[in-house]
């Protein structure tokens, strides 16, 4: 009795019923991986990031223990916490990724979610979050009241909400992309260097957008969120709906699985995307693929090829 009720769930959860016929779906599969940065651009992001497959949202955890520099009080740590758990929030729901599908069409669409998980023991956090006084040095080398994330995330007690949106997006494997000394845009890693047409964009959250601190005006971009999508994609491979073959001489040489990152938020405020807004360092949508070269895998005969190869690239 018990068994015919669990089939019944699980003929619910993935079947569909037409003429009195049912019929099984494959769903995405499922993602969890830990302390990762998701080949980001920044080696020192850390963070947790699963997808169970088939819902519509995907979720960046970020596991850390609080490490006081000094004895604050209570009140201090809770403003403290509050700011972050509120950068937290400037993050979450800003963006999706939307899958192409064989049709052309965009209607699968999962929500990057942003959430934050306290720890009482550092073997369980991604990062250290040291909190330094105020006035202080947070390093040995990058100079007072300067935040800078390396192997832990080291801010200060009086870090305002904004500033910690902008250290949250070197967790995220984020860069620098202000314009500053030239020493610093040689030889630190989280700067995208002299040269970069990124130093441009001064209303990125990432460049200098996030020092608004009175209308909150510092802008997302699209390809903040890229390497979050281009992992989504690969819980899809194998599900025919959505992979599309490259054909040269009507021989397939590749498949691939399209998609692209929407931005549900303009800025920090949180203010709707304008289409009014978009330029080169700020298009509407930025595409991603992912895609296996060479003669397709077995997982793919429908295309007709039969050749192993299964490196994404």
């Amino acid at each position: 009795m018990q068994r015919d009720i669990l089939n019944k769930e699980i003929e619910n959860l993935f079947s569909k019923k037409e003429n009195g016929i049912v019929s099984y779906e494959i769903q995405p599969s499922n993602i969890n991986v830990y302390n990762t940065d998701l080949n980001a651009p920044y080696y020192g992001g850390n963070f947790d990031f699963s997808y169970d497959g088939g819902l519509n949202e995907a979720t960046v955890t970020f596991s850390t223990y609080f490490s006081y520099r000094k004895n604050f009080s209570n009140a201090e740590k809770r403003l403290f916490e509050n700011n972050l758990l509120q950068a937290i929030d400037v993050w979450d729901n800003a963006a999706e990724l939307q899958l192409k599908d064989v049709n052309g069409n965009y209607n699968t669409k999962i929500k990057i979610r942003f959430k934050l998980r306290l720890v009482k023991n550092t073997k369980y956090a991604n990062k250290k979050t040291d909190v330094h006084p105020n006035g202080t040095w947070s390093s040995w080398f990058n100079g007072k009241d300067r935040e800078i994330v390396m192997r832990n995330l080291n801010v200060f007690i009086g870090s305002s909400r904004n500033v910690l949106v902008h250290e949250l997006g070197h967790v995220w494997g984020l860069m620098d992309e202000y314009d500053t000394k030239w020493i610093e845009m040689k030889f630190s890693p989280a700067h995208v260097g002299k040269g970069s047409p990124l130093l441009k964009d001064e209303k990125a959250i990432m460049n200098l957008g996030y020092q608004d601190e009175i209308f909150n005006s510092g802008e997302f971009r699209t390809r903040y969120f890229t390497h979050f999508g281009r992992k989504i994609l690969g819980a899809f491979w194998g599900l025919k709906d959505y992979m599309l073959p490259i054909k040269v001489k009507s021989n397939i040489v590749s498949t691939v699985i399209i998609g692209r990152i929407n931005l549900l938020k303009k800025d920090i405020q949180g203010s709707p995307p304008n289409a009014a807004n978009v330029s080169t360092l700020n298009p509407g949508f930025t595409n991603i693929q992912i895609a296996k070269r060479g003669k397709v895998s077995e997982r793919n005969k429908e295309f007709g090829n039969n050749q192993e190869n299964n490196s994404f690239v």
